[in-house]
């Protein structure tokens, strides 16, 4: 990877920090959560980026419902801890949630972000019972490139073809519900169509550090945005969450675009005016109580079904 997208990545992700710190600052603590960190799913070197987090009620039980969340932060920022606020909310519903680091740019592109994301499942269903979880009906929840990287897992863990290309092995895990919040499941060239000079630059910024530059011949960019694995997709109940201020709103209209094409089912919040991934940066927004409580009320109505 070059000096250049080094360098945007370094400034991308001190940006994202100072954004942060004002999002985060003052916000309440949540009380009755008891939070598990840094355990490893994996036994490769670079272990600080294969860490995850469990946070449960204080007086869990090992039959709680269990939601796996996978963070965004544009494929090159993020970790375990980012969503950890979101987490404890939903973890203060009745839930156990998950939390997990992957590789990010300027470390690897999208194939080991895919890779570490199917050894994490992989690590959790074979040490379920070890580490009191009850994966019967589980749900996953992905907001923007963690949207993105959901509905990869879902395409690939259904698709042998997929499996071969992503170089992973499939993972039984059972699935009744995800929601999709302020997804980026795109990363085609047409996506802003346009009508955004700086959203396109930022695109080819993207594309070019997860796949490299003779990407058009690449199997893995051919089989990575929505519309081009769509019809791997096998999906139970699905929450699309987005918000009319967000600037990376044309992405998720666009996967809901496919979504219809291809007669996938799916319930659509959208919110006024509120900004991207709202929700899991900022919990304590009336809106974001509002539908973040929604979101784990349909996830245990799900398992009912």
């Amino acid at each position: 990877m070059g000096l250049l997208t080094k360098a945007v990545i370094k400034i991308e992700t001190n940006s994202f920090d100072k954004n942060n710190a004002k999002l985060w600052k003052d916000m309440p603590t949540i009380e009755g959560v008891k939070v598990t960190d840094g355990l490893n799913y994996t036994n490769d070197k670079e272990e600080e980026f294969r860490l995850f987090n469990i946070y449960e009620p204080v007086d869990s039980i090992d039959s709680l419902p269990v939601v796996i969340d996978i963070h965004g932060g544009g494929w090159m920022y993020g970790d375990r801890n980012l969503n950890g606020e979101f987490a404890k909310y939903c973890a203060s519903l009745g839930t156990k949630v998950l939390t997990f680091s992957y590789r990010i740019l300027d470390k690897v592109k999208l194939i080991e972000m895919v890779q570490d994301v199917f050894e994490f499942m992989h690590y959790i269903s074979k040490n379920a019972a070890e580490l009191r979880l009850n994966l019967k009906k589980c749900a996953i929840v992905g907001d923007s490139a963690g949207g993105h990287l959901a509905l990869l897992f879902m395409a690939i863990n259904a698709s042998k073809e997929l499996q071969e290309i992503y170089k992973v092995e499939p993972v039984d895990l059972d699935v009744s519900f995800i929601c999709l919040q302020h997804a980026c499941a795109s990363l085609t060239d047409t996506i802003f169509e346009g009508k955004s000079k700086f959203l396109d630059i930022a695109m080819n910024f993207y594309r070019k550090a997860l796949f490299g530059r003779k990407r058009k011949t690449d199997k893995i960019y051919l089989n990575s945005s929505i519309d081009q694995f769509v019809k791997y997709l096998k999906l139970p109940k699905v929450l699309v969450v987005s918000a009319t201020g967000d600037d990376l709103k044309k992405n998720n209209d666009f996967m809901l675009k496919v979504f219809d094409e291809n007669d996938i089912k799916y319930e659509y919040k959208e919110y006024e005016g509120l900004f991207h991934v709202f929700q899991v940066m900022k919990y304590d927004l009336k809106e974001s109580k509002e539908i973040n409580s929604y979101m784990i009320e349909l996830f245990k109505q799900s398992r009912k079904e």
